[in-house]
Formats: structure tokens, C-alpha cells, sequence
């Protein structure tokens, strides 16, 4: 079952390596002529936007500033959003449905084209970022599951350990404590399928969390 993950994961990297290009730059759809609805500003959104004008990108971990993103139908799904992340820093988007957070998400990891606006992560334009060079600094937990239904707990940890280019030791030792952090020590050989939905989320964020990113 490993081995069937791994063929079908180089498929994937391949197909991903051809098309994630194609996400990095600005999509066709202009946010000029574009009127959202004009709020105005806390006091907190513009001393974060002063801040970051003032950082540069090798200063911190994520730097976002003046991000926009229209779909093809013209919704302004993001409007000028600007934050920079840097170790140790946790940050919440916090809004009603519509309001753009997992869009801003998707824009970050490429899921999306922005339709304008920077991006830099670890001090690199989001333009010149690898996923194979930049991959085991990166983790990404999405709002669906992200697991493999017929993998077992520890074939999961086994395959992104391996992905990410972790010595034996160092997996081992990654996979003990996050086992045990998360409470799944006692499914390592459980299938993801049969998992309750709760020890499902908590697998996605233990293999979010391998490697250190």
C-alpha cells in the first residue's frame, strides 16, 4: 500500500510541478474598474499595513501586502489584505462566510492566482518559490482532510517522514511526539477511513507538523 502511495504521489508532483508555476503570477482578472464595498479602516488594520511597508521580506517568515483577489465573475473576493508572520507567531483571519479567508489562504499556498499584490515566504517572491526546495519548511494544514482513506496512521508518518527528507532517527523521534501530543498512539495501524472525524483532523495536523516547518 506504501509503495501504491508512492507511485501515485510522483504522479501528483509531476502534474503539480507543471501547473503550480501557473499559480504563482497574477491571474487575467483586472482590479482596476473592480468597486468593492469601501469599509473604513480599524485603527489596527492600518498600523498593520504602516508596519508592513516597513519590513522587508527577508525580515520575517510571511509578508502579504495589498493582496487582491477578483474572480472571472468580478467578485472582489480580497481587498487589499497586508499582514507579515514571523517564528513564533500565530495569526487568525476572523470574518462571515464570503469575507475571503480561505481565499487569502489559497493565494498563499498557490492554490490561486492573486490578482495582484505581493507574496513573499521565507524572504522569497511566492514567483521563485520551489516546492522541492522549499517543501520540508512548509506545512500546510487544509480545511478538508488531506489523508490517504487506505494508509494507516503510521504508513502516513512513514510516507511524508520520507517526503520530507528525515533521517530515520529524526522521523522516529517526530512520529513518537506527535503521536503522543495528539492523542494517536493507539491507531497506528487503523486505516484513515475508519477514523472518527475528530482523530481524522488530528492526522492531518500531525503530518502538517513533521519536520519542524
Amino acid at each position: 500500500m506504501l509503495t501504491q502511495g508512492c507511485v501515485f504521489f510522483l504522479i501528483a508532483y509531476f502534474v503539480d510541478l507543471k501547473y503550480t508555476a501557473s499559480f504563482k503570477k497574477p491571474d487575467s482578472n483586472k482590479v482596476s474598474g473592480v468597486v468593492p464595498l469601501q469599509l473604513e479602516s480599524d485603527s489596527d488594520v492600518l498600523q498593520e499595513q504602516a508596519r508592513v511597508a516597513q519590513i522587508l521580506p527577508a525580515e520575517c517568515n510571511v509578508r502579504v501586502e495589498n493582496l487582491h483577489k477578483v474572480y472571472s465573475n468580478g467578485f472582489p473576493a480580497v481587498n487589499g489584505t497586508s499582514f507579515v508572520l514571523d517564528k513564533k507567531e500565530v495569526l487568525g483571519l476572523l470574518g462571515p462566510n464570503g469575507a475571503g479567508k480561505s481565499t487569502t489562504f489559497n493565494c498563499i499556498t498557490m492554490d490561486i492566482c492573486r490578482s495582484s499584490g505581493s507574496i513573499f515566504l521565507l524572504g522569497t517572491d511566492i514567483e521563485e518559490v520551489q516546492p522541492q526546495q522549499y517543501g520540508n519548511k512548509f506545512g500546510i494544514c487544509p480545511q478538508y482532510n488531506a489523508i490517504w482513506n487506505k494508509l494507516t496512521v503510521d504508513e502516513h508518518f512513514e510516507f511524508i517522514t520520507q517526503i520530507k527528507g528525515l533521517s530515520q532517527k529524526d522521523a522516529e523521534l517526530q512520529t513518537k511526539y506527535l503521536k503522543k501530543e495528539l492523542e494517536l498512539e493507539d491507531y497506528g495501524n487503523f486505516q484513515a477511513e475508519t477514523l472518527s472525524g475528530g482523530n481524522k483532523r488530528k492526522l492531518c495536523c500531525a503530518i502538517c507538523l513533521l519536520a519542524s516547518p
